[in-house]
């Protein structure tokens, strides 16, 4: 149960969120489940899907072991992301066999920025055919003039995957970013506007929703790199309708993960 009376009024899916320690820089937020627990508790959020840093990153088949343990220790509060490394196709394969039919993965998560390979590489594959195939949502980072990860990358897989929704993560991570993967979104319906983004700016929020409709703007905080309140409150003092709000905060997220 939520303890914070927003929980009352919306419910809120955190789509976008991140588990256990990271060594790049510091985060101020132990990333363990109990502490995104009582952080979703402190700010009314439902249900949030993670991706564990091990995954994304040097322990992929480990990563996704410890992310499934806490979805089964929390399994009205969390899902997971599914994650594999394009270097190791071997492991690829046995991490799908392993955890493509556990009922706590909502879909898969690439990093490819964090991973050096491109979001459209063979070593990737295993992820975009598994989401086709169970009709699975895929989020990947994507950051503006990334080699790993632009938003554009993405124009061609729309084609090759057409039934898997695409989660833009952090909508191309700057302004110029954002703008492009706007004009991206109008042309291409399976594309969708991941919120979370550590360089916001005025109207975000509003311009999305005008450009491709409140139906594809998703809700996340990139906890616990983000502030899980600042991302709330950046969907909540929003110039836009209470209806729109709603679809935003979890109403999406519930249609595409099937919660």
């Amino acid at each position: 149960m939520t303890m914070n009376p927003l929980g009352e009024k919306y419910w809120i899916c955190d789509a976008h969120c991140h588990m256990g320690n990271y060594n790049v820089f510091y985060i101020p937020f132990e990333g363990d489940p109990d502490s995104i627990i009582h952080a979703m508790d402190r700010c009314g959020v439902a249900v949030a899907v993670c991706s564990h840093h091990l995954a994304i990153g040097p322990e992929t088949m480990l990563g996704n072991c410890l992310v499934a343990d806490a979805v089964e220790k929390y399994p009205h509060r969390l899902r997971a992301w599914l994650a594999v490394n394009p270097h190791r196709p071997a492991e690829a394969e046995e991490i799908i066999r392993t955890f493509g039919d556990h009922p706590g993965f909502v879909g898969a998560k690439l990093h490819p920025d964090l991973l050096e390979a491109r979001a459209d590489c063979d070593g990737f594959r295993p992820a975009w055919e598994w989401c086709e195939e169970h009709q699975k949502t895929l989020l990947s980072h994507t950051w503006e003039e990334s080699k790993w990860d632009d938003p554009g990358m993405f124009v061609a897989l729309t084609g090759r995957y057409p039934h898997v929704p695409i989660l833009i993560g952090h909508s191309g991570g700057t302004y110029r970013g954002h703008v492009q993967t706007i004009a991206l979104a109008k042309q291409h319906p399976n594309f969708y506007l991941d919120l979370t983004n550590s360089l916001p700016y005025l109207q975000r929020i509003p311009r999305m929703v005008k450009a491709v409709g409140a139906e594809r703007v998703v809700y996340g905080s990139d906890m616990p790199f983000l502030s899980l309140p600042s991302g709330i409150g950046s969907v909540l003092w929003a110039d836009i309708d209470e209806s729109e709000k709603r679809l935003i905060f979890g109403e999406n997220a519930r249609r595409l993960f099937r919660l």
